[in-house]
């Protein structure tokens, strides 16, 4: 497994349902970070190949020269949380565009009537669909382009990511009264601004993430999320493994999410 951020508890969590479903099905899986740099992508996908690994499961994997070489070459993998940046291939996730989506009707059932998403410059399909998923439900909803404030963050870090965003929503003076995040650590970023500025979450503004990690009960209790059952991706990762290995196609498994 070749994850982007392990820091990040959702991949963490993710690392940890597959090495139990695949230690039960008697295999032993290798695990390395990226930090989302495509260089270190790279290095490690070309380590594996040397070892002769059986299979490979891309976290959140970025666009690079090595991925697209393993892409082509028909090797067994199966891709998480991100579609394959170089192309097609099996995926398992969630309906990100849906997700998105799904907070824009909250929002707008809620009678919030000045929405923002807050998402990272540096962006991913998944990042991508649930911004664009979001923006189109708040248009059928009656919303224009110009009434939505759009805020991105710069970095990997998407707790930075959230904080420099949020600075620049709340010293708006017109503020937003409802945030999407694209994930739960842009959220503690975004909070940690409104409290600086003296806003009250979700008194002044409702907050809600895409991820939905069980520590957001303990350190996050004010938070909404799309909760995601990353803690089931396991077992839908290696049943995809063994249909390929099998050769038995395997195109996407989009799981079901709901809104805590």
């Amino acid at each position: 497994m070749i994850a982007a951020n392990l820091d990040n508890p959702a991949m963490a969590t993710i690392a940890s349902s597959t090495e139990t479903a695949l230690r039960e099905a008697g295999y032993v899986m290798i695990l390395c970070d990226t930090h989302d740099r495509a260089e270190l992508q790279d290095e490690y996908l070309f380590a594996m190949r040397a070892q002769m690994v059986r299979g490979y499961v891309l976290v959140a994997a970025v666009p690079s020269p090595g991925l697209s070489e393993l892409s082509t070459s028909g090797a067994p993998t199966v891709f998480v949380n991100r579609r394959n940046p170089s192309g097609s291939g099996p995926f398992v996730g969630i309906d990100d565009c849906a997700a998105g989506a799904a907070v824009a009707d909250y929002f707008a059932d809620l009678g919030r009537r000045a929405p923002a998403v807050v998402f990272p410059r540096l962006s991913s399909s998944a990042s991508r669909d649930r911004v664009s998923g979001f923006l189109a439900r708040l248009r059928e909803r009656g919303w224009s382009d110009e009434a939505i404030v759009r805020a991105d963050g710069e970095g990997r870090s998407h707790l930075q990511v959230g904080y420099d965003a949020g600075a620049r929503i709340f010293d708006d003076r017109d503020r937003p009264d409802a945030i999407l995040c694209v994930s739960d650590q842009i959220a503690y970023g975004v909070n940690r601004r409104a409290l600086e500025c003296g806003l009250k979450i979700p008194g002044d503004c409702e907050l809600v993430s895409i991820d939905g990690t069980p520590l957001n009960k303990w350190v996050a209790p004010w938070l909404k999320s799309i909760e995601i059952p990353y803690a089931v991706y396991g077992a839908e990762i290696v049943s995809g493994l063994q249909l390929i290995w099998r050769g038995e196609p395997f195109g996407e498994r989009l799981l079901p999410y709901k809104f805590g």
